[in-house]
């Protein structure tokens, strides 16, 4: 019989019936799909929960990464908060909860830690959560506002680190679509932190600069069909912190891509070769690549 949970999906596609969060529905060959705008929030809320009682489980395992610790830490880097939080059901919760409730706009806030694994069981604990509001990320006591970018990029960290097992293999469609460059390089130091003691290898599809410099050439496939066929080659020099410039040209190819800008100052020094003069012109607005380019330029349109 198939492992149903050896394959997770985490995105905005749903099939199944889920009545507590509104969804749109679109057909796609035949078949019901749901788009859920909520989904990876709900995701999310459920990944870090077990991920914690992951953590007590595992706790005595030498290899285990902590798993909750490894997601607050990735997140405490790239967003400004105390702590995580879950809203909580207290009618259901009885005295369960004890004194662990904090009040934060007239709600019911549950500080997420690594020791509710050892306090509670998993059953009990989920059946007073709220997760269709998904988790809380609580500065001075109140709850904090995220940008959409930020809360894509805390759904994938936590759902990633959440669903990873021994010999794991995470695939992730071009995170630039919806992470600011600096988010894309905090979620690779995730990925780096979580997939060596888990045995785990990682593919992302991407165009992303940051995503390209922050990992060495042997992991850099570039795919390629100049018309005879698909080509994977390697790039040949090391990425790992490499020229911005030299990854642009090379693994990405824009060097065959006309760049507005570059048009632009052909077309001033065809109008005046006065290359000094352009460059006073352009003030702090230019950098030393182009005022190079540019005096390149100036020599080529005055003759010398």
């Amino acid at each position: 019989m198939a492992d149903r949970s050896s394959y997770r999906y985490f995105g905005f596609r749903q099939k199944r019936e889920d009545d507590t969060i509104n969804i749109e529905r679109e057909k796609s060959e035949g078949d019901r799909i749901r788009i859920n705008r909520n989904l990876p929030k709900f995701e999310a809320s459920h990944s870090l929960i077990d991920a914690i009682f992951e953590d007590e489980k595992y706790k005595g395992e030498r290899w285990w990464v902590n798993k909750f610790s490894a997601i607050e830490s990735a997140l405490k880097v790239a967003l400004d908060f105390d702590h995580l939080a879950i809203k909580v059901n207290m009618s259901k919760a009885g005295g369960i909860l004890a004194d662990f409730p904090k009040i934060i706009n007239g709600e019911d806030y549950l500080e997420l830690n690594e020791f509710i694994g050892a306090k509670y069981e998993k059953p009990t604990f989920k059946s007073i959560c709220n997760f269709t509001d998904g988790i809380q990320f609580i500065k001075d006591n109140k709850v904090k506002g995220l940008s959409s970018g930020q809360q894509l990029f805390s759904y994938i960290a936590i759902n990633v680190v959440g669903a990873i097992r021994e010999h794991s293999l995470i695939v992730i469609d071009e995170p630039e679509l919806f992470l600011h460059p600096t988010l894309e390089i905090e979620f690779i130091s995730l990925l780096k932190v979580i997939l060596k003691p888990f045995k785990s290898k990682a593919i992302l599809a991407t165009h992303s600069l940051a995503v390209v410099r922050e990992v060495p050439s042997k992991c850099v496939h570039i795919f390629r069909n100049e018309g005879y066929g698909l080509e994977i080659v390697p790039p040949p020099f090391e990425t790992f912190g490499g020229s911005v410039q030299r990854i642009s040209s090379y693994v990405f190819g824009d060097k065959s891509v006309s760049k507005p800008f570059d048009e632009w100052v052909e077309l001033q020094m065809n109008e005046n070769p006065d290359a000094e003069k352009l460059i006073s012109d352009l003030g702090d607005e230019i950098n030393e690549e182009l005022t190079m380019k540019i005096l390149s330029l100036g020599r080529k349109h005055s003759g010398r």
